[in-house]
């Protein structure tokens, strides 16, 4: 892959960012490319705007909310542009590459030593009642949920499949998680859902605090299409998306998903497997190692 044209997107607010922002356009100059887009977060939180040029690669320096703002600068462009993140946040299952190891590892990519992974995109209709439909594309979730004083909400739920609309079930909880794989890591494990190998295509369906226990999270085939609509009219009830863009429902609102026929490609380091990055991440190891400490300590 020949990298000419770069595009940044930054994290707002942090601290000796600039520095770190031209030390990165310095080693890119050395490589010679240029970096030709460059945003900050806050920017694009108020408008994506449109890239006048494909780029080679987009480089996010910030944590998985700025990387999910990376996405939507694809998603809007039309252009198939991989990207490439570079953790600043906290744990970080998007932007992999540590600070430490940024240049070691943008070095690689411009000598070709990387994969690229294709992650699934949810295609979000959502049609106010008696207004014009709107269309968004969605890399981590969709959620429904309600308002801090809301009373529990309903979300009548159904698939369609083999051109059957199946009713699944009427979900009473505090809202409901729509994740694509790549997303089953963010709000949807928080919320008791499954982790989906991030290269498979599936919807994860997990209901929030639901109200029978018995409604557990569903993992469904990426060529289902999934209509939610509320139960009943409830004040306070928001529509999000990637947790970045709200609405408001109301009864009669309605939801439509399926699969994008685009996806997001995600340069990874192709000597380091997705259970590296879990057992680092969720600490899987940490209990090991104290149990090694305790061991050696009490054998000492």
């Amino acid at each position: 892959m020949s990298i000419k044209k770069i595009g940044v997107v930054k994290k707002s607010n942090v601290e000796n960012l600039d520095i770190l922002v031209n030390e990165t356009k310095s080693f890119f100059a050395k490589k010679g490319a240029e970096v030709i887009f460059e945003q900050d977060v806050e920017s694009l939180d108020n408008n994506i705007p449109t890239l006048q040029e494909p780029l080679d690669l987009i480089v996010v320096l910030g944590g998985d909310g700025t990387f999910l703002s990376a996405t939507r600068v694809v998603l809007k462009s039309h252009y198939d542009i991989p990207i490439v993140g570079v953790n600043l946040g906290k744990v970080g299952f998007l932007t992999e590459i540590s600070i430490e190891t940024m240049f070691y590892n943008l070095d690689k990519i411009f000598n070709n030593d990387f994969a690229i992974e294709e992650r699934m995109i949810i295609n979000v209709n959502f049609e106010p009642n008696s207004n014009n439909q709107q269309n968004y594309s969605v890399f981590n979730d969709v959620v429904i949920n309600k308002g801090a004083l809301a009373k529990i909400i309903g979300i009548d739920t159904y698939i369609e499949y083999n051109s059957k609309k199946q009713f699944v079930s009427t979900f009473f909880a505090d809202g409901l998680i729509v994740a694509t794989p790549s997303g089953s890591t963010a709000y949807n494990l928080a919320a008791g859902g499954p982790i989906v190998y991030p290269e498979l295509d599936s919807f994860i369906l997990t209901p929030i605090a639901p109200h029978t226990l018995s409604n557990r999270p569903i993992v469904l085939p990426d060529n289902v299409t999934i209509h939610l609509q509320l139960h009943e009219d409830i004040d306070r009830v928001f529509l999000t998306l990637d947790g970045q863009m709200g609405f408001r429902l109301n009864k009669g609102d309605k939801i439509t998903l399926n699969k994008s026929s685009r996806k997001i490609k995600l340069i990874t380091d192709k000597n380091k497997n997705y259970f590296d990055i879990l057992r680092v991440k969720l600490g899987w190891e940490e209990r090991k190692v104290t149990a090694l400490n305790y061991d050696k300590k009490y054998k000492d």
